[in-house]
């Protein structure tokens, strides 16, 4: 079979099985651009042989007008899952007319998001999906192909997939990237002592990812902090891993706040959840109370740790217009703002310092319900299978 993949971070949830595979004495070849090869060397190298991505890229530009202009046509029609499965359908149809299979193996194996779905659509292929995040089966609108098997980390995502990309076939995989935290013994899962009135904040946006969203979150960071202070409640500010050197020590200027590590992955094909990074962002959770929350996957991260999380949810469409469009996409009411009693409104009615103010007043109600948070979306994160038999089992349903 062929592993195909673009960005490092997306490629390392397939390492796992792809070991396996290798270990089982499966040829296994790859197409992948060459971050992935140059990163994953010592794995690709034990396959029965490597392509370049980009050099198939090159060579098939027809396929890829092909693909280009079915997609935009037909998102130009209409919008929704509906129009989402009719585009992927669509796609998969036009392209296969066009596009004969010019992988070494018929079966393909890659994980989201695709940036080739012209190559998924060539006639012949049979498409293995494996997700590698939470929000991107609703998220990102159409995928522009079929799967013959999506795998998927719960139910829930999977119901998300079958709505908005019509594919019908599914199997469980791994949270690979929060292995960090589901390896560790239960009892590991501590607060530090002494960090109780510490409130981590992990940013949603950069200003290299987000400009709009990251000056909103400025806004919100700030009035946060200098309620804090008055409250005498620390905050340590998490910089997100996309993030510009520097870009949030303006906070310094609110209160009593610490700025966590920046990371050198403002560059896309940099970021990879390294060992290194993850023991850093297990220095970082132990070093917090609580966590509060927007809409970054980092809730789930906190959540795992065993950490209280204090969820907000934005309807304030004059103030913060970007940030209360981001928390109405799908996934995040769905899967984190599901529940309203375990989530803080905040809206258009008063300043942001004054309901902040509200809010830390009832400072025992507030780290109750986010306890209760962190326990909900704890469970719905931790998987049914350890690694191991998730890996042997997914290797079994793509060899049968």
């Amino acid at each position: 079979m062929t592993f195909v993949g673009r960005w490092p971070l997306q490629f390392a949830t397939a390492v796992p099985y792809i070991s396996e595979l290798l270990e089982r004495g499966v040829p296994v070849y790859f197409v992948v651009s060459k971050p992935v090869a140059d990163i994953f060397a010592p794995v690709i190298q034990r396959g029965a042989g490597v392509q370049s991505l980009e050099a198939l890229e090159k060579q098939h530009r027809l396929p890829r007008l092909v693909h280009s202009l079915c997609s935009r046509l037909a998102g130009l029609a209409a919008r929704g899952p509906r129009q989402n499965r009719a585009r992927n359908a669509l796609c998969a149809k036009v392209v296969s007319k066009c596009l004969d299979n010019p992988l070494p193996t018929a079966k393909v194996v890659h994980v989201t998001k695709s940036n080739v779905p012209w190559l998924l659509c060539a006639n012949g292929v049979r498409v293995y999906t494996m997700i590698g995040s939470w929000d991107h089966p609703a998220k990102f609108g159409a995928t522009g192909y079929k799967s013959d098997m999506v795998f998927i980390w719960n139910e829930d995502l999977a119901e998300d997939w079958r709505e908005f990309q019509g594919d019908k076939h599914f199997a469980r995989s791994f949270p690979f990237a929060f292995d960090y935290l589901l390896n560790r013994p239960v009892g590991d899962r501590q607060v530090k002592a002494g960090n109780r009135c510490q409130i981590l904040f992990p940013f949603t946006s950069s200003s290299s990812s987000h400009p709009a969203v990251f000056r909103e979150e400025l806004a919100v960071a700030g009035a946060f902090i200098g309620a804090c202070t008055k409250y005498g409640l620390n905050v340590f500010v998490k910089p997100k891993p996309n993030g510009v050197p520097g870009e949030l020590h303006v906070l310094e200027q609110y209160g009593n706040v610490r700025i966590g590590q920046y990371y050198e992955n403002n560059k896309k094909e940099n970021i990879l959840l390294t060992p290194e990074y993850n023991a850093i962002r297990m220095e970082e959770l132990s070093l917090a109370g609580s966590v509060l929350n927007i809409a970054t996957t980092f809730a789930f991260d906190a959540a795992l740790y065993g950490l209280p999380v204090i969820q907000l949810e934005f309807m304030a469409p004059q103030q913060f217009p970007e940030i209360t469009r981001i928390q109405h996409h799908v996934h995040t009411q769905r899967h984190i703002l599901e529940v309203k009693p375990l989530v803080h409104r905040m809206t258009d009615r008063r300043p942001l310092e004054e309901q902040f103010d509200t809010l830390l007043s009832q400072w025992s109600e507030v780290e109750s319900i986010a306890i209760r948070h962190g326990q909900r979306l704890r469970q719905w994160m931790t998987p049914k299978q350890t690694a191991p038999d998730n890996i042997r089992d997914v290797v079994d349903i793509i060899l049968a």
